[in-house]
């Protein structure tokens, strides 16, 4: 966006993740910890150099599985939720991408996933091929729209749940509400729950920095509806590419289909909403009571933090952010793992927070290991 996104991901390294289908949201999603990737305040990328290697090595898989909707699933006032399906058998895998993504995050591990058994990516609303919504875009709201969308696809159980990032929320909060439906649990370097009370509390630098971002990924947002209300956001104009979230690596006829999708300014209240609620989404996946018994519940932690630009983060920051990982970081993911007896926190070496894109094979391998152990 011309909108002075500073897009980090919570810091920016940067992955290549695939950008929001409405806009390129190099957003942090506290969660995202200051991570894989992002935008500077003009709106250019930061690169960060471990990602950018790892992907020099691997080049991306294709794009062509997610130029449209595999199966559509119509809800209530005529609003619609996009999964892209592949594969078949049972359990039935369901993929959840983190803040500001869409279902291509998955491009790097679904089809791979999907020769064993059936795997599911859908879109948020308002993002991806996803329709827009009225209703405040929290916790509740969206994971009840996975709920609803799973019933309207016919997308049958057992499930086998995968969320990345933020997406963990909706896989907490779903794995709660349908213990009878849920045999397995992969989480990717997944946010916390009660996140940034945590970071505030234990970590004020992070907190503050992840805050100002949060603002000014906000303020761009609402200077694209801004624009798009007056009229004056077109092809061409200061801030298009970035409030369209055209991305150069995705198809031609992706990008077109985005666009088109991009310019309806509900999209845009719709995601301004989402990112308003992520804090509340943190307080409302706290939940005492969780267990998951036996159920396989394997969290896979990204153990490197990439190094941040000066201008972005002094290095007193940027300390302090490696200790949050070493240890907050961790701890909580242990505590995850620890929601089952036959949890496991897995340390993937060598990567960032988007471990399905810098090393999908961990992704892959953990999450086949799951369907498997749930076929015995």
């Amino acid at each position: 966006m011309s909108r002075a996104y500073l897009a980090c991901e919570a810091a920016i390294g940067m992955s290549a993740p695939a950008r929001s289908s409405t806009r390129a949201y190099w957003v942090n999603d506290l969660k995202r910890r200051f991570f894989d990737f992002g935008r500077s305040a003009a709106g250019g990328l930061l690169l960060g150099t471990a990602v950018m290697a790892a992907a020099a090595d691997s080049p991306p898989r294709s794009y062509d599985a997610y130029r449209q909707s595999t199966v559509v699933a119509k809800l209530s006032h005529g609003r619609s939720i996009s999964w892209v399906c592949v594969g078949s058998g049972s359990p039935t895998v369901i993929m959840t991408a983190g803040a500001g993504d869409w279902s291509a995050v998955w491009r790097e591990v679904q089809p791979e996933i999907g020769k064993t058994t059936r795997a599911c990516a859908w879109d948020r609303a308002g993002f991806g091929f996803s329709g827009p919504s009225s209703d405040v875009q929290d916790l509740m709201h969206t994971e009840a729209d996975l709920e609803a969308a799973l019933t309207a696809a016919n997308i049958r159980g057992p499930y086998v749940l995968v969320g990345h990032s933020l997406g963990s929320y909706e896989t907490l909060r779903f794995a709660d509400r349908h213990p009878e439906k849920v045999v397995g649990i992969v989480l990717v370097d997944p946010a916390i729950p009660d996140q940034l009370r945590l970071f505030s509390s234990q970590y004020p630098s992070v907190a503050k920095m992840q805050l100002s971002i949060n603002a000014q990924n906000e303020q761009g947002l609402q200077a694209c509806i801004d624009g798009e209300a007056k009229g004056s956001m077109k092809p061409g104009a200061a801030g298009w590419s970035d409030c369209m979230g055209d991305n150069p690596e995705y198809p031609d006829v992706l990008r077109s289909r985005l666009s088109r999708l991009a310019s309806d300014p509900n999209r845009l209240e719709t995601e301004l909403s989402f990112f308003n609620s992520i804090a509340t989404g943190a307080e409302q996946v706290i939940n005492p009571k969780r267990a998951y018994g036996n159920k396989p519940v394997i969290v896979l932690t990204a153990t490197d933090t990439p190094e941040l630009p000066p201008a972005m983060a002094p290095k007193e920051v940027t300390d302090e952010l490696k200790t949050m990982q070493a240890h907050l970081w961790t701890t909580e993911h242990d505590h995850l793992a620890g929601l089952s007896t036959q949890g496991r926190n897995i340390l993937v070496t060598g990567t960032t927070h988007y471990i399905q894109l810098i090393k999908p094979e961990a992704v892959i391998t953990t999450t086949a290991q799951v369907v498997a152990d749930t076929r015995k």
